[in-house]
């Protein structure tokens, strides 16, 4: 990546990794691809973030449901995973785990857990298939707590290009780990998207249900991101104004 792996690096998200995990190896324009997921993305949020505070204030109220946008994109990136491999095992696990921890830990606490549990079974089906609220601060302690959030963040990406750099290679069992992560990951955070299902199936439940419903179909039949999360946040809106 040369001089880009920094930029690389500080802008990685759980998104642009799912996306670029998508990308063959064998394309030579693979790393060209990948810091212009990465520059896009981050442009994109951006612009869309000013955006939506300008619009926010102008608007005044922002209509109930549209932040069904975000589970909509969940689902799309996780049907796109899902369809790019033919081990489905790691996104069984995520759902499993992450549903289970709900059911477990409450809507509330379930999704560290889940992230955390999710991981390790995951590490140890590889195994196996190898072998067969924040208090009152003062300003300072918040920029020193943004500080070293921001280091710690930057190191632990940076890491594995530290350790593992020149002839150094990293180990089969983690390569892998890396590849099959992103659709855990995404079925973990769909799972977490939904977990008001538990507390209003009757309204919620079936606005959400509806949806990702519509997300997928339209989704599977276009194939165009923003066509499917307009159509499924579209399809919830309606759905909790009518139920």
């Amino acid at each position: 990546m040369g001089t880009a792996k920094w930029y690389m690096i500080h802008t990685m998200t759980d998104e642009t990794y799912a996306v670029n995990c998508t990308l063959s190896p064998e394309d030579p324009n693979r790393r060209q691809v990948m810091f212009f997921v990465a520059l896009f993305s981050r442009i994109y949020w951006m612009a869309g973030t000013i955006l939506g505070g300008v619009f926010g204030q102008l608007l005044g109220q922002i209509p109930d449901g549209i932040d069904f946008c975000m589970t909509a994109l969940f689902v799309i990136i996780f049907i796109d995973q899902w369809e790019k491999t033919r081990n489905h095992v790691p996104a069984l696990i995520g759902l499993g785990t992450g549903i289970i921890c709900l059911l477990f830990f409450g809507k509330s606490n379930f999704i560290l857990p889940a992230l955390i549990i999710a991981p390790g079974i995951l590490l140890l089906w590889q195994r196996k298939e190898k072998n067969s609220r924040c208090m009152m601060r003062k300003p300072i302690e918040f920029f020193l707590i943004i500080i070293m959030c921001a280091i710690i963040t930057f190191g632990l990406r940076a890491l594995p290009f530290a350790i593992f750099r020149g002839e150094r290679k990293m180990p089969v069992w983690l390569e892998q780990l890396g590849k099959e992560l992103p659709p855990l990951i995404m079925a973990v955070l769909i799972v977490y998207c939904l977990r008001d299902i538990m507390t209003d199936p009757k309204h919620i439940g079936i606005a959400q249900m509806a949806g990702v419903l519509a997300t997928a179909i339209s989704y599977k039949w276009k194939h165009n991101t923003l066509l499917s999360i307009i159509s499924g946040t579209a399809v919830y809106i309606c759905m909790i104004s009518v139920i």
